[in-house]
């Protein structure tokens, strides 16, 4: 990730930045759009973020606050693209009612990020528990309807503080 381009979806608690920043990147952004969570990770969850949510800019990075799919608009119509896209999203619905709103957002997102990759660029997304199999096939049929036709590899890890499995994806244009 070093000397890269690197745009990361959500990522309010800070951990994703604080972790890309120790490669050297050559610009890093972070959209996330609830401040209260950037505000509520700085004051109770340091050791998270350290001090990487102190500053909105940096020498190597800016935090925007506002939704995601707008701001990635933008950036299509700037020209603009990124080595790396860290899709770190809320995956699953709050509630069940939420069904086909949720796919269709699901959907936005993924396809602009595929969007914004270089040629030989990756979104890495997480997914869901890995035990929740609808879930996981349900974003895989996402990722079979984008405008740009994709490959993606995923694989599982461990997460202690989710007492489970967790699925992640390496998604790229084909």
């Amino acid at each position: 990730m070093g000397n890269s381009s690197i745009l990361i979806l959500g990522g309010g608690d800070g951990a994703a930045l604080k972790e890309v920043l120790t490669y050297d990147p050559k610009m890093v952004i972070m959209v996330e759009i609830d401040k209260m969570v950037i505000d509520a990770v700085q004051e109770h969850m340091r050791v998270i973020c350290g001090d990487v949510l102190d500053q909105m800019k940096g020498d190597n990075y800016e935090i925007i606050i506002g939704d995601c799919v707008p701001v990635m608009k933008q950036f299509i119509e700037m020209g603009k693209m990124f080595d790396y896209i860290l899709y770190d999203l809320t995956q699953a619905p709050i509630s069940t009612s939420e069904g086909k709103e949720w796919e269709q957002l699901v959907h936005s997102v993924l396809d602009l990020a595929i969007r914004l990759l270089t040629p030989s660029g990756r979104c890495l997304a997480q997914g869901h528990s890995a035990c929740c199999t609808k879930s996981s096939n349900l974003f895989e049929q996402q990722m079979k309807q984008l405008t740009c036709p994709v490959e993606f590899s995923k694989g599982t890890a461990l997460i202690p503080s989710y007492r489970q499995a967790w699925m992640f994806y390496t998604i790229w244009r084909r």
